[in-house]
């Protein structure tokens, strides 16, 4: 989403952190059908969890938390856990910033700064455009070799082609807190060969798998359509995209498509809450290997009216002993 909105900063509390309790929804990812080979599938007919929202910490994280930026808006980034505490990677953005500071919790309900300067800036990656329209961490995890990588997407406006693009980029360190390295290139740009991607990639979101990285993104083409890709890494430096999107609209409340996408690996294979094409509404797909993707029965399941202010920004949905928790940007 764009960082230029009418809500004034000051109206802006920053991240909410909402207890998404989806009741029996652990339950519900863990169970699968099988096939007539044995091979594990999304189930459709499990039963439609109720959706308690509970808010937990109305201010998790707010702008004012972030070293000398504290006017700009604060998104959720990636959230990875690592020796039982959770290590948030949030931008501050917004008035021309795109500062990435780095939080922790033992518990993912409350958070606190580990320095009094950001760790990075996204804007300073070698490959981004002068003065971005936005820079935003999306995604964080740790590859096997124990590398602490950041995914982020950049947007500008191309005033050749006249349209607005998108391309994914990453920045890699030994420790969280740790010197901070941009590649030299964008991971993954907009590609005529791949024409459903061919007005921008945005919305990386990683998990590291046993079997190296997985990485499911949002391609939007030159119409504006938006459907999500999948793309594979042993180390998170070189990618194999698939040249087709595994998941795409196919309900009247997508839109013409997800403008975000975050990827979680559960019990079942994997699950995979997507957006809206306003980014307001939140649903959830299961899959059992990434591929082929069912749309739960009950979406959308996380609406704006159920959160305070009747807004829902960026968000990142993480797994933890209480449960399924959202941390939204509100």
């Amino acid at each position: 989403h764009s960082p230029a909105r009418a809500i004034p900063w000051r109206r802006v509390v920053g991240l909410v952190l909402v207890g998404v309790v989806l009741a029996l929804l652990f339950a519900a990812l863990a169970r699968n059908d099988s096939n007539d080979d044995g091979a594990a599938v999304a189930s459709t007919s499990q039963t439609v969890p109720a959706v308690v929202v509970d808010l937990l910490n109305p201010q998790a994280v707010t702008p004012e938390m972030f070293p000398e930026v504290g006017h700009a808006y604060a998104g959720p980034g990636g959230i990875v856990e690592a020796a039982g505490r959770f290590h948030m990677f949030a931008t501050a953005y917004g008035n021309g910033h795109n500062r990435v500071t780095h939080l922790i919790s033992d518990d993912a309900v409350v958070w606190a700064q580990t320095a009094t300067e950001p760790i990075l800036d996204l804007a300073e990656a070698p490959w981004v455009p002068l003065n971005p329209d936005h820079a935003l961490v999306r995604s964080a995890a740790i590859n096997a070799a124990g590398q602490w990588q950041l995914f982020f997407d950049v947007g500008w406006f191309d005033d050749v082609a006249n349209r607005s693009r998108s391309a994914i980029g990453r920045a890699v360190a030994a420790s969280p807190d740790g010197d901070w390295t941009f590649d030299r290139e964008a991971l993954l740009r907009p590609a005529e060969e791949l024409p459903w991607t061919s007005g921008g990639v945005l919305s990386p979101s990683v998990v590291a798998t046993p079997d190296g990285l997985v990485m499911l993104f949002v391609g939007v083409d030159e119409t504006g359509a938006a459907r999500v890709g999948l793309a594979q890494s042993s180390t998170g430096a070189d990618w194999d995209v698939r040249p087709g999107p595994v998941f795409g609209p196919s309900l009247d409340w997508e839109g013409r498509g997800p403008g975000w996408v975050d990827l979680l690996e559960v019990p079942s294979g994997f699950a995979m809450f997507y957006s809206d094409d306003a980014g307001n509404r939140r649903g959830l797909a299961l899959s059992p290997n990434g591929l082929e993707w069912t749309p739960h029965p009950a979406n959308p399941l996380l609406v704006p009216a159920a959160v305070p202010g009747g807004r829902i920004f960026d968000s990142e949905f993480i797994r933890t002993e209480l449960g399924l928790l959202a941390i939204l940007e509100n």
